[in-house]
């Protein structure tokens, strides 16, 4: 009598489920935040009441582009150090996207500097990085960002 042993394999590997849920959890957060009220913290219309000259209304808000405190590079460093870095590297802590994820390096000022643009739209304005947040990066950091880059993204 012949016996045989059959091994059961997924039709699809591991990997593609993780790729496919790792997408889907970029699409929510991006429509998610598309779809927020014009009242809501994230809404980027400015409000009614908002005076025409880009000013604070009140001491509560934060200064406006080219208004206020400049924002310096020691600033930013440790939020690119703390949420892109483990992505962003030559020996990343997070590797399932390549080392270093899409070939992009923070490690120097220069390079930073460099993709400002890219850190820009990706960070700040759509909020696609880090892919699902994974380094819980707040929108706090991401408002000093933009206004960084907004700035002129200075390393001096």
């Amino acid at each position: 009598m012949h016996y045989s042993r059959t091994v059961h394999r997924p039709s699809r590997p591991l990997i593609s489920w993780v790729n496919l849920m790792t997408g889907l959890s970029a699409l929510f957060l991006l429509v998610a935040c598309s779809a927020a009220p014009a009242d809501s913290p994230n809404a980027t219309a400015p409000s009614a009441e908002a005076p025409a000259t880009g000013a604070p209304s009140n001491g509560s808000e934060a200064p406006t582009d080219g208004q206020g405190l400049t924002v310096k590079f020691a600033e930013v460093a440790p939020i690119i150090e703390q949420r892109c870095t483990a992505c962003h590297a030559n020996a990343p802590s997070i590797t399932r996207f390549g080392r270093p994820a899409g070939g992009v390096l923070f490690e120097t000022p220069e390079q930073i500097q460099a993709k400002a643009d890219r850190i820009k739209a990706r960070a700040v304005d759509t909020q696609s990085m880090p892919t699902g947040n994974l380094t819980e990066i707040t929108d706090a950091e991401r408002e000093l960002l933009g206004r960084w880059i907004a700035q002129g993204a200075s390393i001096d």
